[in-house]
Protein backbone atom coordinates (compact mmCIF):
# COMPACT_ATOMS: atom_id res chain seq x y z
CA UNK A 1 0.00 0.00 0.00
CA UNK A 2 2.87 2.37 0.71
CA UNK A 3 4.17 1.91 -2.79
CA UNK A 4 1.01 3.67 -3.91
CA UNK A 5 1.58 6.68 -1.67
CA UNK A 6 4.81 7.45 -3.53
CA UNK A 7 2.77 8.53 -6.56
CA UNK A 8 0.04 10.39 -4.68
CA UNK A 9 1.68 13.79 -5.13
CA UNK A 10 1.67 13.35 -8.90
CA UNK A 11 -2.00 12.40 -8.87
CA UNK A 12 -2.98 15.40 -6.71
CA UNK A 13 -0.94 17.75 -8.89
CA UNK A 14 -2.54 16.34 -12.06
CA UNK A 15 -6.05 16.68 -10.64
CA UNK A 16 -5.72 20.09 -9.00
CA UNK A 17 -2.89 21.87 -10.83
CA UNK A 18 -1.81 23.21 -7.42
CA UNK A 19 1.78 24.05 -6.53
CA UNK A 20 3.91 21.67 -4.50
CA UNK A 21 3.13 23.40 -1.18
CA UNK A 22 -0.64 22.97 -1.52
CA UNK A 23 -0.16 19.41 -2.82
CA UNK A 24 1.94 18.68 0.28
CA UNK A 25 -0.75 20.09 2.56
CA UNK A 26 -3.37 17.86 0.95
CA UNK A 27 -1.08 14.83 1.31
CA UNK A 28 -0.48 15.74 4.96
CA UNK A 29 -4.08 14.68 5.58
CA UNK A 30 -2.84 11.07 5.30
CA UNK A 31 -0.62 11.78 8.33
CA UNK A 32 -3.47 13.47 10.16
CA UNK A 33 -5.51 10.34 9.44
CA UNK A 34 -2.86 8.09 10.96
CA UNK A 35 -2.77 10.19 14.14
CA UNK A 36 -6.56 10.33 14.36
CA UNK A 37 -6.84 6.62 13.59
CA UNK A 38 -4.26 5.77 16.23
CA UNK A 39 -6.30 7.67 18.81
CA UNK A 40 -9.66 6.07 18.01
CA UNK A 41 -8.50 2.55 17.09
CA UNK A 42 -8.49 1.02 20.60
CA UNK A 43 -12.09 2.00 21.38
CA UNK A 44 -13.38 1.12 17.94
CA UNK A 45 -11.49 -2.20 17.93
CA UNK A 46 -13.03 -3.22 21.27
CA UNK A 47 -16.48 -2.25 20.00
CA UNK A 48 -16.29 -3.93 16.57
CA UNK A 49 -14.13 -6.92 17.60
CA UNK A 50 -13.33 -9.09 14.54
CA UNK A 51 -15.29 -6.77 12.24
CA UNK A 52 -12.74 -4.01 12.95
CA UNK A 53 -10.33 -5.13 10.24
CA UNK A 54 -13.16 -5.60 7.74
CA UNK A 55 -14.27 -2.05 8.57
CA UNK A 56 -10.69 -0.84 8.04
CA UNK A 57 -10.60 -2.62 4.66
CA UNK A 58 -13.90 -1.06 3.60
CA UNK A 59 -12.80 2.41 4.75
CA UNK A 60 -9.52 1.97 2.87
CA UNK A 61 -11.35 0.76 -0.22
CA UNK A 62 -13.73 3.73 -0.27
CA UNK A 63 -10.92 6.21 0.41
CA UNK A 64 -8.55 4.86 -2.23
CA UNK A 65 -11.35 4.44 -4.74
CA UNK A 66 -12.19 8.13 -4.33
CA UNK A 67 -8.51 9.07 -4.63
CA UNK A 68 -8.36 7.11 -7.90
CA UNK A 69 -11.16 9.21 -9.45
CA UNK A 70 -11.74 12.28 -7.29
CA UNK A 71 -14.91 14.29 -7.65
CA UNK A 72 -13.63 17.42 -5.91
CA UNK A 73 -10.73 18.68 -3.85
CA UNK A 74 -12.81 18.05 -0.74
CA UNK A 75 -13.48 14.39 -1.55
CA UNK A 76 -9.85 13.91 -2.60
CA UNK A 77 -8.76 15.36 0.75
CA UNK A 78 -11.21 13.16 2.64
CA UNK A 79 -9.84 10.21 0.67
CA UNK A 80 -6.32 10.84 2.00
CA UNK A 81 -7.65 11.30 5.53
CA UNK A 82 -9.58 8.01 5.29
CA UNK A 83 -6.60 6.22 3.73
CA UNK A 84 -4.44 7.28 6.70
CA UNK A 85 -7.05 6.05 9.19
CA UNK A 86 -7.50 2.72 7.40
CA UNK A 87 -3.74 2.20 7.08
CA UNK A 88 -3.06 2.73 10.78
CA UNK A 89 -6.06 0.58 11.77
CA UNK A 90 -4.65 -2.32 9.75
CA UNK A 91 -0.98 -1.81 10.51
CA UNK A 92 -1.29 -1.32 14.28
CA UNK A 93 -3.76 -4.16 14.71
CA UNK A 94 -1.72 -6.64 12.72
CA UNK A 95 1.54 -5.79 14.50
CA UNK A 96 -0.14 -5.90 17.93
CA UNK A 97 -1.75 -9.25 17.10
CA UNK A 98 1.53 -10.80 16.03
CA UNK A 99 3.22 -9.50 19.17
CA UNK A 100 0.39 -10.92 21.30
CA UNK A 101 0.56 -14.33 19.61
CA UNK A 102 4.35 -14.47 19.91
CA UNK A 103 5.11 -12.68 23.20
CA UNK A 104 8.60 -14.16 23.45
CA UNK A 105 9.41 -12.73 19.98
CA UNK A 106 8.03 -9.18 20.25
CA UNK A 107 11.20 -7.54 18.95
CA UNK A 108 11.47 -9.98 16.07
CA UNK A 109 7.81 -9.43 15.18
CA UNK A 110 8.27 -5.65 15.10
CA UNK A 111 11.47 -5.99 13.07
CA UNK A 112 9.76 -8.25 10.54
CA UNK A 113 6.80 -5.89 10.28
CA UNK A 114 9.13 -2.96 9.58
CA UNK A 115 11.18 -4.99 7.12
CA UNK A 116 8.09 -6.11 5.22
CA UNK A 117 6.66 -2.59 5.18
CA UNK A 118 9.82 -1.17 3.62
CA UNK A 119 10.36 -4.03 1.18
CA UNK A 120 6.68 -3.90 0.24
CA UNK A 121 6.98 -0.17 -0.30
CA UNK A 122 10.02 -0.62 -2.53
CA UNK A 123 8.46 -3.40 -4.60
CA UNK A 124 5.17 -1.52 -4.76
CA UNK A 125 6.91 1.63 -5.93
CA UNK A 126 8.59 -0.31 -8.74
CA UNK A 127 5.42 -2.08 -9.84
CA UNK A 128 3.35 1.09 -9.55
CA UNK A 129 5.86 2.97 -11.68
CA UNK A 130 5.17 0.49 -14.48
CA UNK A 131 1.41 0.79 -13.93
CA UNK A 132 1.62 4.59 -13.99
CA UNK A 133 3.54 4.61 -17.27
CA UNK A 134 1.03 2.25 -18.86
CA UNK A 135 -2.29 3.43 -17.39
CA UNK A 136 -1.76 6.69 -15.48
CA UNK A 137 -1.43 7.45 -11.77
CA UNK A 138 -5.12 7.03 -10.95
CA UNK A 139 -4.93 3.32 -11.83
CA UNK A 140 -2.48 2.79 -8.96
CA UNK A 141 -5.05 3.88 -6.41
CA UNK A 142 -7.86 2.02 -8.14
CA UNK A 143 -5.89 -1.24 -7.87
CA UNK A 144 -4.78 -0.50 -4.32
CA UNK A 145 -8.39 0.09 -3.23
CA UNK A 146 -9.16 -3.56 -3.94
CA UNK A 147 -5.91 -4.74 -2.32
CA UNK A 148 -6.68 -2.97 0.98
CA UNK A 149 -10.21 -4.39 1.00
CA UNK A 150 -8.89 -7.92 0.49
CA UNK A 151 -6.20 -7.43 3.15
CA UNK A 152 -8.82 -6.30 5.67
CA UNK A 153 -11.07 -9.28 5.00
CA UNK A 154 -8.27 -11.87 4.97
CA UNK A 155 -6.65 -10.43 8.10
CA UNK A 156 -9.99 -10.45 9.94
CA UNK A 157 -10.55 -14.07 8.92
CA UNK A 158 -7.09 -15.16 10.06
CA UNK A 159 -7.33 -13.38 13.40
CA UNK A 160 -10.82 -14.78 14.01
CA UNK A 161 -9.43 -18.25 13.29
CA UNK A 162 -6.59 -17.71 15.79
CA UNK A 163 -9.08 -16.53 18.39
CA UNK A 164 -11.34 -19.56 17.88
CA UNK A 165 -8.37 -21.92 18.29
CA UNK A 166 -7.27 -20.06 21.40
CA UNK A 167 -10.74 -20.37 22.95
CA UNK A 168 -10.94 -24.05 22.06
CA UNK A 169 -7.51 -24.67 23.62
CA UNK A 170 -8.53 -22.80 26.78
CA UNK A 171 -11.78 -24.79 26.93
CA UNK A 172 -9.85 -28.06 26.78
CA UNK A 173 -7.49 -26.92 29.52
CA UNK A 174 -10.39 -26.01 31.80
CA UNK A 175 -12.02 -29.41 31.26
CA UNK A 176 -8.82 -31.26 32.07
Amino acid sequence: MFGSFTYSGKLVEEFTGFNILIVGLILALFGVGTVLGGRIAPKLRSKLKNAFLVFAGILGFLSLFEISDPHSILTLSLGFLGFGIAFIFLQSTLVATVQEKLPHMRGTAMSMASFNMFVGGAVGTSVNGIIMKSYGSSRIFYNTSFVILIVGIVAASLIASFEMRKKARLGKEILE
